[in-house]
């Protein structure tokens, strides 16, 4: 319980931003949550494989999966209202929010396996062995999806008319 706790206190936020980019739901704290029973339920099998870290963004993976298959949903633009500082002048605050739309629109677009890559890659910043450790695949598959998945989300975006956002 004491190893959980601790492992929650260190790795709870990256699992929910995880999750908040994967779902379109405002109980993501309730998935957090439920990643984190699971976690407890299944600490006996924590071989020590990987890092703490991307066992349970993977544990939060299936949860999300599961999630999905319930109820098909995307993720809300009521998510990204909590991510914009109030100290914004309201132009600024209008350009990042048509920003955070268009990337999540683009990023909701593209094929699960780039879903994928890109949540973990690009917003959780994960490395490459994180990635291929956390979706069973390996680092040469995640260097390729990654590349191809940024090619993709770069079509997306420049259809959607928005070619000034950046994407690594």
């Amino acid at each position: 319980m004491e190893l959980i706790e601790e492992w929650y206190k260190q790795y709870g936020l990256e699992v929910f931003n995880y999750l908040a980019y994967r779902m379109a739901t405002r109980d993501v704290d309730d998935l957090v949550q439920e990643t984190f029973i699971k976690a407890f339920h299944g600490v006996n099998r924590f071989k020590g494989d990987s890092s703490p870290k991307t066992w349970l963004i993977s544990i939060a993976r299936n949860v999300a999966t599961d999630f999905h298959r319930k109820r098909r949903r995307f993720v809300s633009d009521e998510q990204f209202s909590d991510l914009v500082s109030p100290d914004l002048p309201i132009e600024r605050l209008i350009d990042v929010m048509d920003a955070r739309h268009a990337i999540n629109k683009a990023v909701q677009n593209l094929k699960p396996n780039y879903q994928e890559v890109v949540i973990l890659r690009g917003i959780l910043e994960l490395s490459i062995v994180e990635t291929a450790q956390t979706l069973g695949w390996t680092e040469s598959k995640v260097k390729v999806t990654w590349h191809r998945a940024l090619k993709e989300l770069r079509k997306h975006l420049e259809t959607g008319g928005m070619e000034h956002v950046s994407v690594r």
